[in-house]
């Protein structure tokens, strides 16, 4: 499993913003060492982490589900709870590849920052 999606959506701009996360992901080899970054998540946008198995799913015509389509489920759903935007995305990839066998994994994580 390779993370190649670390990004945020921030519903009052309607803009993805891209983190830049170089390396491994942390805890996959305690040897390696890791810079530390920061970023500045306000309430209400959804950050997601994400692998290829997502946007690389492919229907039985050959398309990709891509990733404009994944970021046009999480801009949906936004205003949702992070486990609804999650359940959101899995459900639409899975009706994209319609019978076909999932190759890959479908690996993502949802935060999404709510005011109490």
């Amino acid at each position: 499993m390779t993370v190649q999606l670390l990004r945020y959506y921030d519903p009052a701009t309607e803009a993805f913003i891209s983190l830049k996360a170089k390396g491994l992901p942390l805890g996959v080899d305690a040897a390696i060492p890791y810079r530390e970054s920061s970023a500045t998540i306000k309430d209400g946008q959804v950050l997601f982490i994400g692998t290829d198995g997502i946007w690389e799913t492919s229907n039985e015509m050959g398309e990709l589900f891509g990733k404009d389509r994944l970021k046009a489920v999480i801009r949906q759903h936004a205003d949702q709870s992070a486990r609804n935007i999650l359940l959101a995305v899995h459900a639409a990839a899975e009706e994209f590849r319609g019978e076909l066998k999932q190759e890959d994994d479908l690996t993502i994580v949802i935060v999404k920052l709510q005011a109490e």
